[in-house]
């Protein structure tokens, strides 16, 4: 560990989380104002950029975390200078995909993207993002269906290179009129091709959006599965069924994480297969990276985004509905900043999420770090006290605004944002004008959700010393005795039977699948499935650490909800929050009793998973068994809601509160309220079933 850099596992909370949350923030940081973007029509200006020019290795032989803060941030690294590594060969992590053959060669995309509004110059700012194998610029012709407009022409420039492929960057300011407008435009790489898009107009409140997460397959999921369930496109057609329907259009859509699955990544390139079975802690940690590497994961990356954004039905609404998306874990692969340190310090890891984050940045927001914090449409589209987060706040209209906190890259076992971050994130909440109504945050993995419970000290000594299998299966019992209220109550609800004698001598691995099927409640079922993991490690407890309600994140937890509870007191604005990563929906809430639309109340909406299968039933069961109401503090309790009384065929659920579906949502602002319908796949692939709306009430 780099001497210079205080440990991250210290003991007890981190000290900005022990301190009264209702204290006022000092704002040490400046704020961006979210309605001061650059109203700038064409060219911005600003330079284009090679590669490698922005995206510096971690140095070899060095500090493997080049004293950088711990967590994903080392991926970053726009204050260095690099040389480009040289290419290697051709890597074999799979064919890209191109979408289509335009006249300027293979084209990718286009992918539009959400920015931000301004109420005041009643303007809306977007991008695209096209990639060509020309590096020549491409241009945008866009007119609205309004009378008396005419066609209006947006130059691309260039934001980074990959092999001979160009990302061609497209920055759009259109104005808002008094009246809702469909917008057409045509790339000229893509010649005979339109694409229609949908913006309010400059003073409506009644924006529409859909928010969805977990956007592609486990690697345990086979290929016949993932055929039976309509592929990847199957619920993306549900979205653009209903974005269709008049007076249902979606004005942006909301990515809450795992917009890919970057966890092939191990079993795909043989240099990471090696590197898992290097022996010695120390070893992994300072096995040094390579150039052969660094292209090998760079084509893995790229080649992931493009083919899975090429995917049908997918596609179509990535170039027709504006996105807004946020980074998780397996933007990166499973579980990314909860390893420990040694693991998450290697150079390994850190250049792996320094990839992952330079492609992220890329397709999903279509910058670089180094032109993010340059002026220029980048500009104030992210918040970040360090250069190396993405945190941002945008406005849905007048009276919505959008928090997306970047809670993946200063993550690590003691931590999920920095006090930095927090204070910033809220100084630019306090900017927000005072017609906003609603405050929506996105967390990518809920803070509303059932414990699922397994003291450390139990399962690492039965993963570390392979006890004898008595104990082994009393003592998971134990872990998750909060739970499933004892062993075999709890292999019970996961539909499982083991004998510790027949474990012992013939089926050690059905323990394996136990804890498999509890990490599937958590939303984890992509990279591991054992009790110890291909790192050497208890698999279970980094899936339990990623959750808000891990003790680690505790205090941190209760102090972001008595913050933002406070905010909502201060400026009369309601919070809710919407996530995903568990594969099943559900709805919680905070709320006071003797009050209940005071500014405590704050829904938990979780959508989940828009394309990934749902955990088994007996780990919806062991999860609706701890869905008990909870005290929060201050007479606030926390519960999950009974939001679904009968399934999609119209029978009667016993366990209301979460439904092992795959699903999305829509929420829209009526008036000042916001409500929101949960659609869940029905009996037939692909078809979804409404449930809802819950309505959000203002608060007055």
């Amino acid at each position: 560990m780099n001497p210079e850099k205080p440990s991250p596992y210290t003991s007890g909370p981190p000290p900005a989380y022990s301190a009264q949350p209702f204290g006022a923030p000092t704002d040490v940081h400046p704020a961006y104002p979210v309605q001061s973007y650059p109203p700038t029509l064409v060219n911005s200006g600003y330079p284009p950029t090679t590669a490698n020019a922005a995206y510096p290795p971690v140095p070899y032989g060095g500090s493997p975390n080049g004293g950088l803060p711990y967590g994903g941030a080392p991926y970053g690294g726009a204050p260095f200078p690099v040389t480009p590594y040289p290419m290697a060969a051709e890597a074999t992590a799979g064919q890209s995909m191109p979408s289509e053959k335009g006249q300027g060669g293979q084209v990718f995309g286009p992918y539009l993207r959400y920015v931000n509004m301004d109420v005041g110059s009643r303007m809306w700012f977007g991008s695209i993002l096209v990639l060509t194998s020309s590096s020549s610029p491409v241009t945008a012709t866009v007119h609205s269906n309004l009378p008396t407009t005419s066609p209006l022409y947006f130059p691309s420039n260039s934001v980074d290179t990959h092999l001979q492929y160009t990302f061609h960057r497209i920055d759009l300011a259109l104005p808002m009129g008094d009246s809702p407008a469909m917008w057409t435009y045509a790339i000229d790489a893509l010649p005979e091709q339109t694409f229609n898009f949908h913006i309010t107009a400059a003073h409506d409140c009644n924006w529409r959006f859909a928010f969805y997460s977990c956007n592609g397959f486990s690697t345990s999921v086979s290929k016949e599965e993932r055929e039976r369930l309509g592929g990847v496109g199957a619920l993306w057609k549900d979205v653009l069924s209903l974005h269709r329907e008049h007076g249902k259009e979606f004005h942006v859509m909301l990515g809450g994480g795992d917009q890919i699955y970057g966890d092939p990544i191990w079993k795909e390139l043989d240099g990471l297969k090696a590197w898992l079975h290097i022996k010695g802690k120390e070893n992994r940690r300072n096995a040094p990276w390579t150039p052969e590497l660094e292209f090998a994961v760079s084509s893995f990356y790229f080649n992931l985004y493009t083919s899975h954004f090429a995917t049908p039905h997918l596609r179509e609404a990535l170039a027709s509905i504006p996105s807004i998306f946020q980074i998780d874990d397996h933007d990166i692969f499973d579980g990314y900043g909860s390893y420990p340190e040694y693991l998450q310090h290697s150079q390994y890891f850190q250049n792996i999420g320094r990839i992952a984050w330079r492609f992220y940045l890329l397709f999903q927001q279509h910058t670089t770090m180094r032109l993010a914090a340059l002026g220029g449409p980048h500009a104030r589209e992210f918040i970040s006290p360090n250069g190396q987060t993405f945190h941002f706040v945008k406005m849905l209209g007048p009276s919505v605004a959008l928090l997306g906190p970047d809670t993946r890259s200063e993550r690590n076992p003691m931590q999920i944002l920095s006090p930095q971050s927090y204070d910033l994130l809220f100084q630019t909440l306090r900017t927000l004008p005072p017609t906003i109504k609603h405050v929506i945050a996105m967390l990518a993995v809920p803070i509303v959700y059932p414990r699922l419970k397994a003291p450390e000290t139990l399962l690492t000594h039965f993963g570390k010393t392979k006890r004898s299998a008595n104990n082994a299966v009393n003592e998971i019992g134990k872990g998750l005795g909060s739970v499933a209220g004892s062993a075999g109550r709890l292999l019970g609800k996961v539909g499982l039977k083991v004998d510790a004698h027949q474990w012992e001598t013939e089926t050690k691995g059905k323990i394996d699948d136990v804890l498999g099927n509890v990490k599937k409640g958590l939303g984890k079922s992509g990279l591991m499935s054992g009790v110890i993991s291909q790192f050497g490690e208890v698999d279970l407890l980094d899936d339990l650490i990623d959750h808000w309600t891990h003790p680690n994140h505790t205090p941190e937890r209760t102090a972001l909800i008595t913050r933002l509870q406070a905010h909502a007191s201060q400026t009369r604005t309601r919070i809710s929050f919407i996530s995903g990563d568990v594969h099943c929906a559900g709805v919680g809430r905070f709320f006071t009793p003797t009050n209940p639309t005071d500014p405590t109340l704050m829904y938990q909406f979780i959508a989940s998973a828009i394309v990934n299968i749902p955990p088994p039933k007996g780990v919806l069961k062991m999860l609706h068994s701890s869905a008990k109401q909870l005290d929060f503090g201050n007479g606030v309790k926390e519960e999950m809601m009974d939001m679904f009384p009968k399934d999609v065929d119209g029978k009667e659920l016993k366990d209301q509160k979460l439904i092992g579906r795959r699903n999305w949502g829509v929420g829209c602002v009526v008036g000042d309220e916001l409500q929101v319908v949960i659609r869940v796949e029905g009996t037939q692939t692909g078809v979804c079933v409404p449930f809802g709306p819950i309505v959000v009430p203002p608060v007055v």
